[in-house]
């Protein structure tokens, strides 16, 4: 799948550290699985195959990779953030935080509960989509 050049903008729109971070969780992201779409909603990167499956959100201090069906990942124990019934998050401060192995076996999971349930993933009406 191509990179989409508005992921491209919204990452160099950061800083230096948060776009290093931001731009290693996409390369994690879409070298365990190249099929997912990538798109920018919410404003934030979004990647999705049947469904919506993870997120990259950012602020000055860290870098948020989400995933909109969390809650069923088995390791969603581990995962820091919990702001829905459903989403799960990890916040990255450095590249340092950055376990690849680990979070390559939650996209994979991610990617395969999207295979199997799409529809869990709620969506929003088409107006919120901004692309």
């Amino acid at each position: 799948m191509q990179r989409s050049k508005n992921v491209d903008s919204w990452i160099y729109e950061h800083d230096p550290a948060i776009r290093q971070i931001a731009m290693t969780l996409r390369n994690i992201i879409l070298s365990i699985e190249p099929t997912l779409n990538e798109t920018i909603r919410w404003g934030s990167p979004t990647y999705e195959k049947k469904g919506k499956v993870c997120y990259i959100t950012a602020t000055d201090y860290y870098v948020t990779l989400g995933f909109f069906n969390g809650a069923m990942l088995t390791n969603e124990q581990i995962l820091l953030g919990s702001s829905s019934a459903k989403l799960r998050s990890i916040k990255v401060r450095s590249l340092e935080d950055i376990d690849t192995s680990f979070l390559g076996e939650l996209i994979s999971e991610a990617v395969s509960i999207d295979n199997q349930n799409p529809i869990l993933t709620s969506n929003k009406p088409e107006y919120f989509n901004i692309d």
